[in-house]
């Protein structure tokens, strides 16, 4: 694999073989050309090198319009599937921690509708989740995001159903040992005490026993709940397990549930925008996550999310709609607004893998233009 410095790409030069950005990490096709501005991102993001890679793209030439045409404002069945799913774990959970006793049943059937969201458009599932931000995510909410990113994870793997169903099912109930912990503790701000912080990390173990006690579910639905704060390296708890010791669906969990935290609101961080998250996991988690299913999910949302609002170098305003997995700064854009932020006549879709002249300029942070166009999507 021959290596490439960053400092010797020159703009609107293309490779015969594929790239692999920072070894493992960014995944661009062969023959696609960087534009100026895009390099300078990547020296911006201090990536150093990148590799050229012989094999060819696992993706057809016809995905990205396979899913353009998937694409539909059919949000309100998104929502329904969706809170659905949520009642049904909230209900699952009190239950549990209530009753001591509990059937998984109900919670499977509501996965089940959620998979079948994944695979039929999971974009439109993602912009439907996005439409949300605007309020904090409740608890239950959280657990079926990871969910979700979970699912789209396992979906890029390969996954079929069945194993789908056991995947999500593991993440919705990852996190599950938290409601054994005092709120009054779990909503502190202040800094906790050693052992305040040591039953904080107990919901690991609680949310084990939980599932494999009280719920009677196989131990691969539990692991995640155990296992989803290792790190590859050792560095993680409870057990301070290497990548080759932790779990293939808590490596999934523990991606989709990190992305989760990052975009919510908490007593010791600020919640960040889909991008800045995208970016702070990538470039905190090699050391923890497997790199895998770290570049999968890359893959699927791009750093630019579905559900982000950009601006382009054209001064109009869109959303991502559809990442690009061969090209993750080139997602599927909707165009909604123009300069002014002042709504377009014509929202027209523009698929920055074929319009190289275009490129993405900023990631839009104002909430009252977000808002605007989480309206008219």
């Amino acid at each position: 694999m021959n290596v490439i410095q960053i400092a010797e790409l020159q703009p609107e030069h293309s490779y015969e073989k594929a790239l692999i950005l920072d070894i493992d990490l960014l995944y661009l096709d062969k023959n696609i050309n960087l534009a100026g501005e895009e390099i300078k991102l990547l020296k911006k993001w201090k990536i150093k090198k990148l590799s050229l890679f012989d094999e060819a793209s696992d993706f057809s030439s016809d995905h990205v319009a396979k899913q353009i045409e998937r694409f539909s404002a059919d949000i309100e069945l998104c929502n329904k599937v969706y809170s659905h799913a949520v009642k049904t774990l909230e209900e699952t959970c009190v239950s549990l921690i209530n009753r001591g006793l509990c059937s998984s049943k109900e919670l499977i059937t509501a996965l089940r509708e959620i998979i079948d969201l994944i695979k039929r458009n999971k974009n439109t599932l993602m912009i439907s989740i996005n439409r949300s931000r605007e309020r904090e995510f409740s608890f239950m909410e959280q657990q079926i995001n990871t969910g979700i990113f979970s699912g789209i994870i396992g979906q890029a793997r390969g996954y079929d159903d069945n194993k789908l169903t056991n995947l999500i099912l593991s993440a919705a109930l990852a996190n599950i040992g938290m409601l054994k912990i005092p709120e009054v503790i779990r909503k502190k701000k202040d800094k906790l005490t050693p052992d305040e912080l040591k039953l904080i990390r107990g919901h690991t173990i609680f949310g084990y026993k939980l599932i494999m006690e009280k719920m009677k579910l196989p131990d691969y639905i539990a692991f995640p709940a155990l296992e989803h704060h290792e790190n590859i390296d050792g560095s993680g708890y409870p057990r301070k397990l290497v990548e080759a010791q932790i779990n293939e669906f808590s490596k999934i969990v523990a991606v989709a549930q990190e992305y989760v935290a990052l975009t919510v609101q908490t007593a010791y961080r600020e919640k960040l925008n889909l991008y800045k998250a995208m970016r702070t996991l990538i470039s905190d988690g090699k050391m923890k996550f497997s790199q895998e299913n770290l570049s999968l999910f890359l893959s699927c949302l791009s750093l630019y999310p579905v559900g982000s609002v950009v601006r382009l170098n054209s001064g109009e305003i869109g959303m991502v709609i559809s990442a690009n997995p061969k090209i993750p700064l080139r997602p599927v854009i909707k165009l909604l607004l123009n300069e002014e932020a002042g709504v377009l006549d014509e929202k027209k879709i523009v698929n920055l893998e074929n319009e190289t002249a275009v490129f993405i300029k900023d990631f839009i942070e104002d909430i009252s233009i977000v808002d605007k166009c989480l309206e008219i999507i």
